[in-house]
């Protein structure tokens, strides 16, 4: 897995909606959020010397696109998402492992690779994720170069209540708290914006550019939190549905009034993978 910052993830997702992008667009769309010419520069290099975005130059311009590596990593996370749409079978795919204290970096790697897949940490060395990603999981044992120390399974669950599992090990209770601010904050915002005069079309494309960015930076860090559970894993009245509704139709409503001024028209995929 690729280490990636906020201010990165974003810069992929605008260049993964439009073939090519210039350097003046991308500085112009995220100093809408207040992101420096000097920090996006170097977020730019950064990815390329990650090889996630290839250039191009078209006269004096300097134009970027998502890379083949760049590609693998962005449908890495919407697979998490599409996934969490389709019927659980009920089957739990269990990680163990057992890496010396003189090789923690490595240990450390893992773990963060696993909760990028979705795992949940049932005990230290002990993780579980409903779904069948044993390739994924080969991958990562391929690559880190544990073979000696990990060990998968598939199994079932026959204890009392499997929901509860999952509310521990992902700590659902404080996701849930997480979601109620959103929705306070963003339903109220929404609620306000769409009872704007939107007679300036110029000015409202600009203010929705201005909301979009800022909204997609905070799905992207939402992104990190969000384990993308099968919703039979979920209480009935789980939170974060309400979530995935509120954002979906704030970010319908915003690539409609922005489209204007981004030259594009944009899927709502990012969060919801409607």
């Amino acid at each position: 897995m690729i280490e990636l910052g906020t201010t990165e993830k974003l810069v992929m997702y605008l260049l993964l909606k439009k073939e090519w992008m210039s350097t003046k667009e991308i500085l112009e769309l995220l100093g809408k959020i207040n992101k420096t010419e000097v920090a996006v520069r170097a977020t730019l290099f950064r990815l390329r010397k990650k090889k996630l975005i290839k250039d191009s130059s078209k006269g004096r311009e300097t134009l970027f696109s998502i890379a083949p590596a760049g590609q693998e990593v962005i449908s890495g996370y919407l697979k998490r998402i599409s996934r969490a749409k389709k019927e659980w079978n009920g089957k739990w795919l269990i990680f163990s492992f057992n890496i010396p204290e003189k090789k923690r970096k490595l240990r450390n790697n893992l773990r963060n690779e696993l909760i990028f897949l979705g795992f949940g940490r049932l005990h230290t060395n002990l993780w579980i994720c409903p779904y069948d990603i044993r390739n994924d999981c080969n991958k990562i044992i391929k690559d880190l170069k544990l073979k000696d120390y990990t060990e998968i399974f598939i199994a079932d669950y026959i204890g009392v209540n499997q929901k509860k599992l999952a509310a521990k090990v992902w700590n659902l209770g404080d996701l849930e708290k997480f979601y109620q601010k959103l929705i306070e904050k963003h339903g109220k915002e929404f609620e306000k914006f769409k009872k704007s005069d939107f007679s300036d079309s110029a000015k409202w494309a600009l203010e929705a550019m201005v909301r979009l960015i800022k909204l997609k930076k905070e799905l992207v860090e939402l992104s990190s939190k969000e384990p993308f559970l099968p919703k039979e894993l979920l209480p009935d009245d789980w939170v974060g549905f309400e979530v995935e509704k509120l954002f979906f139709d704030y970010l319908q409503f915003l690539y409609k009034k922005s489209s204007p001024l981004i030259g594009f028209e944009i899927e709502c995929k990012e969060f919801t993978g409607q």
